[in-house]
């Protein structure tokens, strides 16, 4: 959107909502902080009110074990948008991230990432020689702890020691 050189700018943000500003005030009031939280929005950590499990899994990781993992990753991140993460800081078993995930990948695929062989999961087949496979070695020593420290991350920013 450009902003006229003077008189005023309408804004529909949502439906049914609008709101007119002086165009001098939105370039020289609202723009440059907004442009400043754009830079620094990635930096910014989430309200733990706001966070579910299916934040952590931003950004996806740049390897994966077998083709079938990206999906399972994506499946994941699908299913716990709705989970809290917060108040998974207490060590008590059943409420680590890690267990929640872990129970969350033995769902997905109908196995536990205890058994270190590959998994063959039918609905993440789109082609190639491990299409649909997943690696639970991969998940197990890579990516659960990713997102266990990505978790880790957030609780730290939380209490001020991030």
């Amino acid at each position: 959107m450009s902003l006229p050189p003077r008189g005023t700018a309408q804004f529909i943000p949502a439906e049914h909502f609008c709101f007119i500003a002086a165009a001098d005030f939105v370039r020289r009031t609202l723009l440059p902080p907004l442009r400043d939280f754009a830079t620094r929005a990635a930096l910014i950590p989430l309200e733990p009110h706001w966070a579910v499990l299916a934040d952590l899994f931003e950004p996806s990781p740049d390897q994966w074990g077998l083709r079938g993992d990206l999906f399972l990753w994506m499946e994941l991140r699908q299913v716990l948008c709705h989970c809290e993460l917060s108040g998974t800081s207490d060590r008590d078993a059943e409420c680590t991230v890690e267990a929640r995930l872990l129970a969350a990948v033995a769902t997905l695929t109908g196995t536990e990432l205890g058994d270190r062989r590959d998994v063959y999961v039918r609905r993440y087949m789109r082609g190639g020689m491990s299409s649909g496979m997943v690696s639970r070695e991969h998940w197990h020593v890579t990516l659960i702890p990713l997102l266990a420290r990505r978790a880790g991350w957030l609780e730290r920013s939380w209490t001020g020691l991030g």
